[in-house]
């Protein structure tokens, strides 16, 4: 059985992931060559937590931090439009994961148990673009609820916002978030660094959770909003301390 905290191991597997995140920008940004204590410390500190995030069995915030991680290691700064791309990539590399699931399943797996179970998502995702269709230019708004319990809620963030606020709403949210990542570019290269990261992984797993990530209060604030939270702390001064 999946662990993780009550009924739902998805956003506590996403909040750990933040700390992996954190974990390889610090050693990515930490002089060279690398002490040994850090390392040490480091490795005492993410080997428990990669074993709690295995346990969760999630697969979307796992292949997220994997996304991100191949991203980390790029030689480029992910900032500005670069950011924003590979962002929207994340977003859909996950989005495309789950509508290959089917197929890839049976290349792959050999029951329905664990990381091979299956996912209802298709099915939601169906009835989510035809309630889009209903109402595209302001949604359903966030105060509409399904009634099957199969369904619960969107299960991808930009599919859910345009559900619940409309089209024009996901195109206005997805032009602050480039605003965001051209601020990025002007602020410390470290925390810009982490910024950047934590906002890839937030778009991979809002390809297959986060219904509305303006009100749906969950572990999400510590992966999403708090590290953008902390990118818009920095100053644009602070450009000149990069190293």
């Amino acid at each position: 059985m999946p662990l993780g905290r009550a009924g739902n191991p998805i956003p506590a597997a996403g909040g750990l992931c933040v700390a992996l995140i954190a974990a390889v920008a610090l050693l990515r940004d930490a002089p060279r060559p690398l002490s040994r204590p850090l390392v040490a410390w480091v490795a005492c500190a993410v080997l428990p937590i990669l074993a709690v995030v295995a346990m969760t069995q999630s697969r979307g915030p796992i292949f997220a931090a994997l996304i991100t991680f191949v991203a980390m290691l790029l030689p480029w700064r992910a900032t500005g439009a670069r950011l924003f791309l590979m962002a929207l990539l994340a977003w859909g590399a996950i989005t495309a994961l789950i509508v290959l699931d089917p197929w890839l399943r049976s290349l792959i797996c050999v029951d329905t148990s664990n990381f091979c179970r299956p996912s209802a998502r298709m099915q939601i995702w169906t009835t989510v673009v035809e309630l889009v269709g209903q109402r595209p230019a302001f949604g359903l708004t966030p105060i509409f609820r399904f009634d099957d319990p199969v369904l619960v809620h969107a299960h991808n963030g930009l599919f859910g916002m345009a559900m619940f606020f409309g089209i024009p709403a996901v195109i206005a949210a997805l032009a602050l978030v480039f605003a965001y990542c051209r601020h990025l570019e002007s602020i410390d290269r470290r925390l810009a660094s982490f910024c950047a990261s934590a906002l890839i992984f937030s778009f991979g797993y809002m390809g297959s959770d986060l219904p509305n990530p303006f009100s749906f209060v969950n572990m999400h604030y510590f992966f999403l909003w708090l590290p953008i939270a902390f990118g818009l702390s920095g100053r644009p001064d602070d450009a000149a301390a990069r190293v």
